[in-house]
């Protein structure tokens, strides 16, 4: 089996992950690649990085539609700052000697190769497979390394998050899936979660008092206003997760249930999120040809436990 390991922050996730991705596989004929965010990049530190939670669900909605795409939680897990030599580690133990292991990097990390923890290692473990990125040239990779003349996207995660935080156009570099996901829990700036609010309710219009003066007192409004409605979320619609139950799931092994709902739990967790549980396994019958056979799924909250009940046809 040939695997692709393509590592990273994902903050967020967008279009040119996922170019990269499917350019990869075909160009390496990789069976599957399996997308893996960091709870703590090594590389970065000092720097504000969005929740793993946050980011785990944003890529999940960014890849959702490929049946190659497979993403693993457990630099999440394992929580501390990630290293790729601790994580190739253990896919080679669960995939064998066997399998064949890409791991996938842009060139902008040559630069940065005398940091990486134990890099004579993770030449033993994987082929280390190297990506050119705009403005980070190479003419020539060191030596073992495979160079993937790929058109890369010009897309970056932290240009994204400004054009977010000062509201500029997005110029289509997020699915939508991910831009929802941000706007609905105000991901990297206040301003564009106002806006959100204000354009998804239908209070933005023609004729309005578009002054700094009038916009100063709309948005001190629509502040208090989403204070109050976060309040009012904070004492009815939220529940701290300890423990997900799932019954009636047949044709869904557990381990998929498991990678869908553990980066919920022990965290305070809205409506919002259940319903995303809810739609990730309903995606999950999809990917494995069952939908027909998904009747219902319904949920109940007692205490701490979210109740999973998941109704199968016999059809």
């Amino acid at each position: 089996m040939r695997i692709g390991i393509l590592g990273g922050t994902f903050d967020p996730a967008h279009k040119g992950h996922i170019y990269l991705a499917k350019k990869a596989c075909a160009k390496l004929r990789l069976d599957k690649i399996i997308f893996i965010p960091s709870y703590l990049p090594p590389h970065k530190k000092g720097v504000k990085v969005t929740p793993a939670k946050d980011r785990f669900n944003m890529l999940k909605l960014a890849m959702q539609d490929n049946k190659k795409f497979k993403i693993s939680d457990m630099e999440i897990r394992r929580r501390g700052r990630s290293y790729s030599v601790e994580t190739l580690r253990r896919l080679r133990k669960k995939y064998g000697k066997k399998a064949e292991l890409f791991f996938i990097t842009g060139s902008d990390s040559l630069k940065e190769l005398n940091k990486w923890k134990n890099l004579k290692e993770i030449l033993t473990l994987c082929r280390f497979v190297v990506v050119e990125r705009p403005g980070f040239k190479t003419s020539k990779p060191p030596k073992g390394f495979i160079f993937l003349k790929i058109s890369a996207k010009d897309i970056s995660a932290t240009d994204i998050r400004g054009r977010i935080k000062s509201d500029k156009p997005l110029n289509n570099f997020l699915p939508d899936s991910v831009k929802r996901y941000i706007y609905r829990y105000k991901l990297y700036g206040v301003l564009a979660g106002l806006l959100f609010i204000l354009l998804g309710n239908g209070l933005i219009y023609a004729g309005q008092d578009n002054s700094p003066a009038g916009t100063i007192i709309k948005s001190q409004e629509m502040i208090e206003r989403e204070k109050t409605l976060r309040e009012k979320l904070d004492k009815n619609e939220k529940m701290h997760l300890k423990k997900a139950i799932v019954t009636g799931v047949t044709l869904i092994d557990k381990e998929k249930i498991k990678e869908i709902i553990d980066p919920f739990k022990n965290h305070w967790i809205s409506k919002n999120d259940i319903q995303l549980i809810l739609d990730s396994i309903t995606a999950a019958y999809k990917e494995k040809g069952y939908a027909d056979k998904l009747g219902r799924i319904s949920y109940k909250i007692r205490k701490t436990t979210l109740n999973i009940i998941i109704t199968e046809t016999s059809q």
